[in-house]
């Protein structure tokens, strides 16, 4: 595994754009704004800056953690009374403020997207501003993001300005490309089940559930995306966090069930990690998991028993569990 260390041991300018551009948001900035910069620049995450330089990262998840949170304070006694939130299965459970009438949930909106950048910086508390030097190599930036769990870590140079962006996804992508200096082992041809990654507390939210009530579900268990289910338990698409940039015109669409959702998600061409559904069984391989992730450019695998219909998801596989994996095992 020689060849498998050097890869590693490489330093991480070799990973970097030449072109890199920074996008950043300055943190008074009010999150209706902050989303269209986001967007914009297709791009889930930025870091938060004043006048001494760089103090936060603003992530879509902090976005939709505050919305969640901001949705169920107390209200004035406008909104709907809390009972009324049992009244059928589609609703039981979501924020109050997403339920009151329209004019009181304009003004909950009204006060979410005011609201400055820095109040709602590392909200869901899992984007904290993570630095390596540029220096650093590509062991040291994997051991940084599976240390301080975090999507990414930022490379600085010498003066502390950002160069670059490190993300799990660049990680993975740099040793899929690099496969050639550890493929040929035995690891690569291993069933995941053999190294026990498939992780089964599988969280999932109704296709007639309220778009939000499926948001607040991720922000709670703090994860990114939830597979859709029908009444049978058969996998009909997937919620991303990122799917929130396609409602940037009109939040009360985020009161309208799963499925509605995510069709009008679709009619506006906001491209979600998961058009298509990809799986994986615990009998497939390392390799063919990691071609999976690499050549959808996706963020997850659903982990199903078998591909035959109906899909019925048992677990999922994250860009963190594949990092997590390689790096254990190449190393």
């Amino acid at each position: 595994m020689k060849s498998a260390v050097r890869i590693l041991n490489a330093p991480i300018s070799q990973i970097i754009k030449p072109d890199f551009k920074l996008v950043k948001i300055q943190e008074d900035t009010p999150l209706g704004t902050s989303l269209e910069i986001l967007a914009k620049a297709n791009v889930f995450s930025a870091p938060l800056y004043n006048e001494t330089g760089t103090v936060g990262v603003l992530d879509l998840e902090d976005i939709v953690a505050h919305f969640v949170q901001l949705g169920d304070q107390p209200d004035d006694g406008e909104a709907e009374p809390s009972g009324n939130r049992e009244r059928s299965g589609s609703l039981s459970g979501t924020p109050r403020g997403w339920l009151a009438s329209e004019a009181v949930r304009k003004a909950w909106m009204d006060a979410m997207l005011n609201t400055p950048a820095k109040a709602v910086m590392n909200c869901c508390q899992r984007n904290s501003f993570v630095t390596v030097k540029k220096s650093a190599t590509c062991k040291e930036v994997c051991d940084q993001i599976l240390t301080e769990a975090v999507h990414r870590v930022y490379a600085v140079d010498d003066e502390g300005n950002i160069v670059a962006v490190i993300s799990q996804s660049t990680i993975l992508r740099y040793l899929y490309e690099h496969s050639g200096a550890w493929r040929a082992e035995s690891i690569a041809e291993d069933k995941l089940k053999i190294h026990n990654i498939v992780r089964t507390a599988l969280v999932t939210a109704r296709e007639d559930e309220t778009a939000i009530l499926a948001f607040t579900r991720m922000i709670q268990n703090n994860v990114s995306a939830l597979p859709i289910l029908d009444y049978t338990g058969e996998m009909q698409g997937t919620l991303s966090i990122k799917d929130i940039k396609g409602v940037l015109s009109d939040l009360n669409r985020l009161t309208v069930s799963v499925g509605e959702f995510m069709k009008g998600v679709r009619n506006d061409s906001v491209v979600d990690e998961m058009a298509v559904n990809i799986y994986v069984t615990p009998e497939d391989t390392i390799w063919k998991a990691l071609v999976g992730l690499q050549q959808a450019n996706i963020h997850r695998l659903w982990i199903v028993m078998s591909t035959a219909k109906p899909a019925l998801p048992i677990g999922v596989l994250s860009l963190y569990d594949m990092l997590q994996l390689l790096l254990k095992l190449i190393w």
